[in-house]
């Protein structure tokens, strides 16, 4: 048996001591505040573009999955099906974003196109508002997810 697995087993040695030995040496470039609060502002404009952008990705390769469908043989079938879900793959990325208030400055519309994406992938806001945006990231122990957070955080209390 491995150090690790017999000191994820050993009750005596706390959880921050188990994290302390997976610690990955992340490279951190280092910006001037004024760098990172440019690269940080909202913009309704470049909200558009990128939302609308990413939508009409999704169009497109979604209307070309379906006329591969009807005209094409299978394997152009399957490759276009395939560009089509590794794009709405990338949706949750979005929707993280816009649950933030982080993609436009104008927040209805970070509320509008949150339901949007909500509704095409099957995601539920509220959920993860619950979940997620209210607590730190640096609230997780090494083996929760954002959904056994808030039960611990709610035992707690």
């Amino acid at each position: 048996m491995s150090s690790a697995a017999q000191s994820a087993q050993d009750p005596t040695v706390t959880i921050e001591e188990r994290q302390s030995k997976r610690r990955i040496p992340f490279y951190r470039t280092r910006l001037e505040r004024q760098v990172l609060a440019q690269l940080n502002r909202k913009s309704d404009l470049m909200g558009f573009l990128q939302t609308l952008g990413y939508l009409g990705t999704l169009a497109a390769t979604g209307a070309l999955a379906w006329y591969a469908s009807l005209h094409w043989a299978w394997p152009w079938v399957v490759l276009a099906v395939f560009v089509h879900g590794t794009g709405y793959n990338f949706m949750i990325n979005g929707f993280h974003e816009l649950c933030h208030n982080s993609v436009f400055r104008t927040r209805r519309l970070n509320v509008f196109f949150l339901y949007v994406l909500s509704f095409l992938g099957w995601l539920n806001p509220v959920h993860f508002w619950a979940s997620h945006a209210a607590v730190s990231y640096t609230h997780l122990r090494a083996h929760e997810t954002d959904s056994y957070l808030v039960c611990r955080l709610l035992l707690e209390k």
